[in-house]
């Protein structure tokens, strides 16, 4: 192939990069100012250091429903443990940036679990990742199923061991659900980041960009003063 016509194709080729399956690849999540005062709330009440990605500069801009807003300051008011719940209105509106982000992290580290099975955490210390159904009529709590996080598979997550986790579906799969996330540990704490992307279906499993998009997102995230 002549030499232009082969720069020709490399420069397509490249151009073609920021798609995957016809969809835009994969981006960061473009979280609110008030997320810096939750973190520093959670830095100055907490015993677990609170990872928090860097103060945005401004509020995210376009229409209200597709903007995230701080729902949930911690829903775990424990000094151990905390779980940020970040989403915009339309929680159905998701595209190239999660429509949901959840932060969680706490005092004791998480286990890591083996691939292709079921996380096997203790659900009153898996930071919301094991989700209890709402009971039916006439069931008891010892009735209900558990819905745990599916382990697709060790990585690395800033630098350390960690897991790619794959969340049932709404609503079942409660706080996290339709969600990918990563869980690791870090400085003696164990630490989960999860969002969810593209609604439809979420049973799929998370593309090479999404989880992509998670890594680099969690490499942001530092330790907040407060």
């Amino acid at each position: 192939m002549p030499r232009r016509a082969l720069a020709l194709a490399v420069v397509l080729a490249l151009a073609g990069c920021g798609e995957e399956d016809g969809r835009p690849s994969a981006q960061q999540p473009q979280l609110p100012r008030a997320l810096a005062a939750t973190c520093a709330r959670l830095a100055a009440e907490s015993r677990v250091p609170a990872l928090c990605p860097p103060p945005a500069a401004r509020d995210p801009s376009g229409p209200r429903d597709r903007r995230l807003e701080v729902v949930h300051e911690d829903l775990d008011p424990d000094p151990c443990a905390y779980v940020v719940n970040v989403q915009q209105p339309d929680h159905d509106l998701a595209g190239a940036r999660p429509a949901h982000v959840v932060l969680g992290g706490s005092c004791a580290g998480l286990p890591l679990g083996r691939p292709g099975t079921r996380w096997a955490v203790d659900p009153l210390a898996s930071l919301r990742a094991v989700a209890t159904p709402p009971l039916q009529s006439g069931q008891t709590p010892d009735q209900v199923t558990l819905r745990r996080p599916v382990v697709l598979r060790r990585l690395r997550v800033r630098g350390q061991p960690g897991m790619l986790l794959q969340f049932d579906a709404r609503p079942p799969g409660g706080l996290h659900g339709g969600h990918v996330g990563l869980a690791w540990n870090e400085g003696g704490h164990g630490y989960l980041l999860s969002v969810h992307y593209a609604t439809a279906p979420e049973r799929r499993r998370p593309r090479a960009d999404e989880v992509a998009a998670l890594q680099r997102f969690a490499a942001t995230l530092a330790p907040t003063r407060g």
